[in-house]
């Protein structure tokens, strides 16, 4: 398995419950890097944001958002059946 089908497998399972934080093995240092990826990720998610609603992008940020939450529901509903 690569590291980004292991990414994957790992996200749609947490995001359908099949997986918590609590059944996971990992060393504190795998959970360490995993939370500074996390607060990167929001970190630029957030600056991104901010960036095309401060440049009158409201509408594209809307657009974005609704696709996102679509392929969000789209994922775990795969990961379900």
């Amino acid at each position: 398995m690569t590291a980004v089908e292991l990414v994957h497998n790992a996200a749609v399972s947490f995001a359908t419950g099949k997986l918590t934080a609590n059944s996971l093995a990992f060393s504190s240092g795998i959970v360490a890097q995993i939370e500074r990826i996390y607060r990167g990720i929001y970190l630029l998610a957030t600056l991104k944001r901010d960036e095309m609603l401060r440049d009158g992008h409201r509408e594209k940020l809307n657009r974005v958002t609704k696709a996102v939450r679509h392929t969000q529901e789209s994922i775990a509903e795969d990961a379900s059946e």
